[in-house]
């Protein structure tokens, strides 16, 4: 990671003074160093970038459809960083954006089920996860991200007593990151 982090530090330095175009370039390299970041738990640093990101996003015109995405790259890192409210006013952010339910959406919507687990409001979160599945056409519900959504509502069944229903929901999960990803890497869906 440490090498990555220099990589993606050196592009930002040749992006600082950057056109319209380069400066897109350089609100993905801060984003994706943010992720990086987040994952070392260096949270401060990684807000910073990422709302650095969002305003350059925010002043260029074909690239504000990329603002969503972002804003969800912020909100996971602020519930890691145990700033839920935060977190929850991001995703709303996020969604309030998005007009269409596409990938972003999803995801914005499950990051916000997961702050409504934290905060101990199961309802809301059944809510906004039953919200989901309606979005997903029956043929299509076979990626990443819905492996994700099932592996957060297998956590809620399990918190409402619903072992078995949760474990099935889990192997459902494991299932689909298998088929996506490989055996090797199912840390997405657990």
């Amino acid at each position: 990671l440490k090498e990555a982090e220099r990589l993606y530090r050196q592009a930002m330095s040749m992006l600082n003074h950057a056109t319209e175009k380069e400066a897109v370039a350089l609100a993905e390299a801060e984003q994706n160093l943010a992720v990086l970041l987040t994952e070392e738990s260096r949270f401060d640093e990684a807000i910073v970038l990422l709302n650095d990101a969002i305003g350059i996003l925010e002043k260029s015109e074909p690239a504000s459809v990329r603002i969503p995405g972002c804003l969800n790259k912020k909100a996971l890192t602020l519930l890691r960083a145990g700033k839920s409210k935060l977190a929850m006013e991001t995703y709303l952010r996020s969604i309030q954006i998005l007009k269409n339910k596409s990938a972003d959406w999803i995801v914005a919507n499950n990051g916000l089920a997961i702050v409504y687990q934290q905060l101990g409001d199961f309802t809301r979160a059944d809510s906004v996860i039953q919200q989901i599945f309606t979005a997903y056409d029956d043929g299509v519900r076979e990626d990443m991200i819905f492996a994700s959504v099932l592996n957060n509502l297998a956590a809620l069944r399990q918190v409402e007593g619903q072992l078995l229903t949760s474990r099935d929901l889990l192997q459902q999960a494991a299932s689909i990151t298998r088929k996506n990803a490989g055996a090797v890497n199912l840390s997405y869906a657990t």
